[in-house]
């Protein structure tokens, strides 16, 4: 999946940064691991696995160049 993917918003150059604020926003409240404190140890991982994914896509796509360096980098240029 890609950084879009896991924040659930369109693919592209112009995110704006309310939307990408919404989607991280509610996706943390989702997986956040305080809500898994008294889950198996399974699903504790898989929250934590999560929402490191979901912050270093918010991290990335926030910022406008790391958005577009990250674009490239989908499109094979390194």
């Amino acid at each position: 999946a890609t950084f879009f993917d896991v924040l659930g918003v369109q693919r592209g150059i112009d995110v704006p940064a309310d939307t990408l604020e919404r989607a991280f926003r509610e996706r943390s409240l989702k997986l956040h691991p305080d809500r898994f404190t008294q889950a198996d140890a399974r699903e504790r991982r898989f929250s934590l696995e999560q929402t490191t994914a979901l912050n270093e896509a918010y991290r990335t796509l926030k910022s406008p160049a790391q958005r577009a360096l990250y674009m490239l980098r989908l499109h094979g240029v390194d």
